[in-house]
């Protein structure tokens, strides 16, 4: 470009304000001197065209918001026993992964009682605790004593973080 010689240049003016903005062209002289002013185009497009740095385009992307974390909280279950068999009814805020875990101590050791991971929908329904073999060797020992079992219930929503609860309850050996 040599001093003195004309350009067509197009300048976008965007006003987010506004619903629309036209795109304006003006011719300018090296020195930035305009010279020539035309009228604004119409144009029935309301998104803002892309603008120009450098040599890539760059287009103004929306903003998004992240979603907010899926509920993981529910209530303590009030547990039904019968014998050794606990029952918990329990209400879950969606569909995740439902993780139980029960325990007892028995002349000071603790054995597994049950323990189980499945994916749930949702929703009412209840989950049913039985000893396992080693829990009804321990129970046994206890020699028809009263034993504290402790039932851990861990819920994962989908895409969400662990919420547990720990419920007591006590069996018959």
């Amino acid at each position: 470009m040599d001093v003195g010689e004309r350009v067509r240049v197009k300048l976008v003016a965007t006003n987010h304000d506004e619903v629309s903005s036209a795109p304006v062209t003006r011719t300018v002289n090296v020195q930035g001197q305009p010279v020539v002013t035309q009228p604004p185009e119409t144009t029935t497009d309301t998104t803002p065209p892309p603008t120009t740095t450098g040599t890539t385009p760059t287009v103004p992307l929306p903003i998004t918001t992240p979603k907010p974390p899926p509920p993981n909280t529910f209530a303590a279950p009030k547990a039904k026993v019968k014998g050794t068999k606990i029952t918990l009814p329990l209400t879950l805020p969606g569909a995740g992964k439902l993780a139980v875990a029960a325990t007892i101590k028995v002349k000071g050791k603790t054995v597994a009682y049950f323990s189980t991971a499945k994916s749930v929908k949702g929703g009412k329904g209840t989950v049913t605790v039985t000893p396992g073999a080693k829990a009804k060797a321990a129970l046994k020992k206890a020699k028809g004593k009263t034993t504290k079992v402790a039932v851990k219930i861990t819920f994962t929503p989908a895409g969400g973080k662990a919420f547990s609860r720990t419920v007591t309850v006590s069996v018959k050996g």
